[in-house]
């Protein structure tokens, strides 16, 4: 399907998420890659109902490439998707009682993060 490429340097490190929002029928699907093209990971239905939900550990002043795409080879269109620091997107999102929660959980994996409130 169609395809879009967003290049990203953190000038933090940490977590990072991308996630799809767009409606049920869009399927969509996301790999990152490093500056070199090696691909570093992907997610196709991770946040569920056909959108993909990515979070990755990201190194402050490296260079990555994130290809974002419809599944569907004939589908075309914009994608779109939220992406950021997934403590500064749960905090601004859903409020600082979430970071130690299940949702906080549901970003970033079981691991644990001090709360940045």
């Amino acid at each position: 399907g169609q395809k879009a490429y967003y290049t990203f340097t953190p000038s933090t490190s940490g977590k990072y998420v991308i996630y799809s929002t767009g409606a049920y029928e869009n399927d969509s699907y996301v790999v990152l890659y490093n500056a070199s093209g090696t691909q570093l990971a992907s997610n196709d239905d991770g946040a569920g109902d056909h959108q993909f939900l990515l979070a990755y550990s990201l190194t402050a002043g490296t260079t990555y490439r994130y290809e974002v795409r419809y599944y569907s080879s004939s589908k075309t269109g914009s994608i779109p998707f939220t992406f950021g620091n997934v403590v500064a997107f749960v905090n601004s999102k859903f409020g600082c009682s979430y970071t130690s929660g299940r949702l906080f959980r549901h970003f970033v994996g079981w691991e644990e993060y001090e709360n940045e409130c």
